[in-house]
């Protein structure tokens, strides 16, 4: 009964059905996806398809891989998937060649939100965070700086795995652990300069992981695992990039979050200053009207989360994106 419910679900029929509007349905990991994807497909795509998550028959409440993998046998030119490739595109994972599939669309970077924290968008972005004074922030500079740290224990900790010496299933955490979050509260000192210590403590986790194998970096082995990656897109410029996309997002998120407490500090000091005038019987409450006033537009018209998830505005011609249309272009011409 479960593999006949099963094959009616997935079957060409129904899936012209579902919606009464003769279209094909693109299934994504879970509904916060549902915006991503259905501005990048449908523009591509001449609104073909209607975007859903996918859920599990055993638990319609399940999301995530695991639900979109018991789609991949019925999958056609009515019926695909659009996934977050994590790290099934760029290492030699078990589930690589799973999701290798005509009609299944992948990020070719870890997730959504590594292509939505790319670096030169966020810093159009963060020049939009602003009230009065005019503050610039080296956002590239941190980026930069911290894909290097990225890319070190990508390759490192991913060789392992090529190599046999760690299971794959221990890749994602491996890695965060050296990425360690639980000192980003020092990542900035009180002017929003970074504090270099910061990397230093990532150095030493990577270090301390270091000295648990035996591996020569210098090795032709070595190099040429760095080359294969290289020539699949992986490098110190961009290693970001393929990084666990929520520890991505917490990190540059503590630089929004950081940034936008600075800006709130001296603007209420600048507010404060420019008050002097005001009588003295008035000075208070006219102070404390002004900062809410302030910190009211950074919370609301400059909220850092909405300005970077809303995608109206998006540059789909970007080049983290050509790979991604390359694969549509390819399923629209088999539709």
């Amino acid at each position: 009964m479960s593999n006949n419910f099963t094959e009616i679900m997935n079957s060409a029929l129904f899936v012209k059905a579902y919606g009464f509007n003769n279209k094909g349905l693109c299934f994504v990991e879970d509904e916060s996806d549902i915006p991503f994807w259905d501005l990048l497909i449908n523009r591509n795509l001449s609104y073909k398809f209607d975007i859903r998550p996918a859920s599990s028959t055993q638990n319609p409440h399940a999301r995530g891989k695991v639900a979109l993998s018991e789609k991949i046998p019925y999958l056609s030119k009515d019926q695909i998937i659009a996934i977050d490739s994590d790290y099934d595109y760029i290492f030699n994972t078990p589930n690589r060649q799973k999701f290798n599939n005509k009609y299944i669309i992948q990020t070719f970077f870890y997730s959504r939100e590594s292509i939505l924290y790319r670096s030169e968008r966020l810093d159009s972005i963060i020049s939009q965070v602003k009230y009065n004074i005019i503050k610039e922030f080296n956002l590239i500079n941190f980026i930069n700086l911290f894909s290097i740290k990225c890319y070190e224990a990508l390759i490192f900790i991913s060789y392992l795995a090529d190599r046999s010496l760690i299971d794959y299933s221990e890749l994602k955490d491996s890695i965060n652990n050296v990425l360690n979050l639980s000192y980003k509260k020092n990542i900035f000192d009180d002017e929003m300069n970074i504090n270099h210590d910061y990397f230093n403590k990532i150095d030493e986790n990577l270090k301390i992981k270091m000295e648990e194998y035996d591996i020569d970096t210098s090795s032709n082995s070595f190099k040429n695992f760095e080359l294969n990656k290289s020539s699949l897109g992986l490098t110190k410029a961009n290693a970001y990039q393929y990084i666990d996309g929520h520890l991505l997002e917490d990190y540059l998120n503590c630089f929004f979050k950081s940034a936008v407490d600075y800006l709130k500090k001296i603007e209420s000091l600048r507010i404060s200053n420019e008050s002097q005038g005001v009588k003295s019987d008035n000075r208070r409450k006219h102070i404390k009207d002004q900062i809410d006033k302030m910190e009211k537009h950074f919370d609301n018209r400059c909220n850092y989360l909405t300005l970077i998830y809303n995608l109206l505005g998006e540059n789909f011609s970007e080049s983290c994106y050509h790979k991604i249309i390359e694969k549509i272009m390819v399923l629209e011409d088999n539709i």
